[in-house]
């Protein structure tokens, strides 16, 4: 497709995107507001409904207020005269006060008389009539007026309730006037007068559970009025609520979208001008264009014909001393050259760095940093691997401490001489605080440019001993499961070497590869530690229960193999609570230390002696020898226990007792062995006495 085809059809969908935003936009702008304008008059139709519903409520009210304030019916309350009932429940009193029925309450809200009316006959009010309004009486705890909507067996009446009082309006009250008006076609019509509108009443108590006036109806319960738009009406509803929990009268006002449909007029009247305008527009556009700018264009295709004509050395294109946009376009395309050139030169560069960054992980991923379980040696690795891939001259991993109080060091690498060395620790602050109060605008590495951070950064190294190099420096962060771990420093040896954009990718790599590495690493460390420390006692240093047990377990199981014996010493030093509640426990530490030094020099490199907790210890002897044997190392144990410790000038005596069983003459099994031993402690206490007790079986059966 030729350029000035292209360019038509450009202008062609333009004008008809614009042509289609315009006619969407304006007969969205037009719909709206009409179908705003039917709202707003469905609206008001609603609000006359209410206010004709009002004033009948309004006058029946006036009616019963005066009818209550007459000094007759005052005085028939108080007297109950006979003249009055004839006088005044006659079919023209009915008939002047537009009522149904007429009925009169005490002070105690009890029925006292009435009458209403029925196919113009005045009749006694029925007695379930009596007892409904009786209960709507009584339901009122104030002697105050009240009227609305009331249901009595599926018929709505206009209800007002009002206090009888003199005609000066005082009281006391002598009881309670109740006037109902029937909700009938009389009324409706009078409704629909008044409202000047057509409507249709839908009463609650009438609907069939299915119905959708039901449905909207109990909507209507928590709303004053709703408009329902169709394709050619507009429906609005409002209700007139019942006193009480009985539904109200649902009232449907319907009107024909005349204004919707003059929109629709206009809209289309508006959308053929509009197509009008717009197809003389395109003629306008088309015919100009095929006489200036094809003239032009075809000018511009000559111009460009000289773009390379001089085939020199650098492949840059020829150039004219005219002025005009082909001038223009051809010294943009010299340029556009050049840049195309330092372009090829970067990428070769770049592919020759992501080669060598690539070898680099490559070494590092198969060094397999875990099998040495050597936090130093991973160290050493992944700094020479991130000098190989960004070219610095200097890097080194700092990593938390334990209490986040120091920055340690394990390895820094000086690429020149390919040296390694450990840092001396750095407070935490001069690495992570800096890190994290630095701007990174957008990246996680922090390339150190401001001066005053280079100074401080410089400082830090002339602290560590190091001579600061003349390159960059960049501090990336080494994240192990999104918390921060520790840090890379590496620094360039040339002040004019700067860094790419691929070297921070391989930085960020090496730091996702490896912190998982170095965080398991030094949890092994950890836990090394831990491993020594939970082995052996913190006071005496002997190995603890748990220890003890399972060396216990591995020289039985090689006392079966090789068919041996081994004897089994329990232990108890006593005397240490006493000086522990009269000297303290300091004093107590001090003696029970130097017992557990004692016993353990009467013992060979092969025997064992453990700290099962307070003043309980055990031994076992390898290879013992006969009894008298064991028997006499348990001598000495017991002669080094009684042998007075010395502590600040002061002598103090402790006690010892032995109970010994020997595998497999007493038990072949560690729990029973150990159990043996016990019971022989308890028949030496069982005679009160301290020494050493074999243990003898025939004792527990007398036990």
């Amino acid at each position: 497709m030729k350029i000035s085809q292209l360019i038509t059809c450009i202008v062609l969908v333009a004008l008809v995107v614009v042509l289609g935003s315009v006619y969407l936009g304006f007969r969205f702008l037009v719909i709206h507001e009409f179908n705003q304008i039917e709202r707003d008059s469905m609206e008001r139709n609603l609000v006359r409904v209410h206010q004709a519903y009002l004033q009948e409520l309004n006058q029946l009210d006036v009616i019963t207020k005066d009818w209550a304030e007459w000094d007759v019916t005052y005085e028939y309350l108080a007297s109950k005269k006979s003249p009055y009932g004839a006088k005044n429940f006659n079919p023209q009193v009915f008939d002047t006060l537009r009522v149904d029925v007429i009925a009169y309450f005490d002070r105690e809200k009890q029925f006292y008389g009435g009458a209403s009316l029925e196919n113009g006959q005045v009749v006694p009010i029925p007695s379930q009539l009596i007892d409904e309004l009786g209960r709507f009486v009584a339901s009122r705890t104030t002697s105050a007026a009240s009227s609305g909507l009331w249901s009595y067996k599926k018929r709505y009446y206009f209800l007002s309730k009002m206090p009888v009082l003199t005609s000066q309006g005082k009281g006391p009250s002598n009881g309670y006037l109740v006037f109902l008006k029937a909700f009938d076609q009389t009324v409706t019509s009078h409704l629909q007068k008044s409202m000047a509108i057509t409507a249709r009443f839908y009463r609650g108590s009438t609907l069939n559970s299915s119905s959708p006036e039901l449905d909207m109806l109990l909507r209507l319960q928590s709303t004053d009025q709703q408009v329902v738009i169709l394709d050619e009406s507009i429906v609005g509803y409002t209700l007139f609520p019942a006193v009480g929990k009985e539904l109200g009268i649902l009232v449907e006002v319907v009107q024909p979208r005349e204004y919707f449909a003059q929109g629709k007029r206009i809209v289309w009247i508006f959308c053929l001008y509009l197509t009008f305008g717009g197809v003389l527009y395109l003629l306008i556009v088309l015919c100009v264009f095929n006489r200036y700018v094809s003239a032009r264009l075809k000018s511009l295709v000559t111009g460009l014909s000289w773009v390379g004509q001089k085939d020199d050395g650098l492949g840059r294109v020829q150039q004219d001393s005219r002025r005009d946009e082909i001038a223009d376009v051809t010294r943009a395309c010299n340029k556009m050259l050049d840049t195309i050139e330092c372009m090829h030169n970067s990428q070769q560069e770049s592919q020759l760095r992501q080669r060598r960054q690539n070898q680099a992980l490559i070494d590092l991923a198969k060094s397999d940093l875990l099998m040495e379980q050597d936090l130093v040696s991973a160290a050493q690795r992944i700094n020479e691997a991130v000098c190989r891939g960004t070219g610095a001259g200097r890097s080194s991993i700092w990593y938390g401490s334990e209490d986040q109080q120091q920055m340690l060091c394990p390895d820094l690498y000086y690429a020149p001489t390919s040296h390694h060395q450990q840092l001396k620790p750095l407070p935490y602050h001069f690495i992570s605080g800096r890190y994290e109060s630095a701007e990174l605008s957008g990246s996680l590495i922090w390339n150190i440019e401001d001066s005053y951070e280079r100074s401080r950064f410089n400082a830090m190294l002339q602290r560590l001993g190091l001579s600061p190099m003349e390159g960059a420096a960049r501090i990336s962060p080494i994240i192990y499961n999104e918390e921060l771990f520790g840090f890379i420093i590496f620094e360039l040896e040339e002040p004019m070497q700067h860094w790419c954009q691929d070297e921070e990718i391989f930085i960020l790599s090496v730091c996702n590869y490896c912190s998982q590495t170095l965080a398991t690493l030094k949890k092994l460390e950890h836990f090394k530690e831990l491993e020594k420390n939970s082995s052996f006692d913190e006071l005496t240093g002997l190995a603890n229960r748990p220890r003890f047990y399972q060396l216990l377990k591995n020289q039985l199981l090689q006392a079966q193999q090789l068919d041996e014996q081994l004897a089994l010493l329990f232990i108890g030093v006593d005397g240490i609570k006493e000086i522990n509640a009269s000297q303290g426990q300091s004093v107590a530490d001090s003696v029970m230390s130097e017992v557990a030094k004692r016993m353990k020099s009467c013992l060979r490199s092969s025997d064992l002696l453990g700290r099962m907790g307070a003043g309980v210890f055990m031994a076992y002897l390898a290879l013992p020898g006969t009894i008298e044997d064991v028997e006499f190392v348990a001598a000495k144990l017991i002669a080094a226990i009684g042998a007075p410790v010395e502590f600040a000038d002061e002598e103090y005596y402790v006690t010892g007792s032995i109970g010994i069983a020997i595998y497999p003459t007493h038990s072949d099994s560690q729990e029973g062995l150990i159990d043996c031993a016990d019971r022989a402690m308890s028949q030496l206490r069982q005679k009160a006495q301290n020494g050493i007790c074999l243990y003898d079986p025939t004792l527990d059966e007398f036990s």
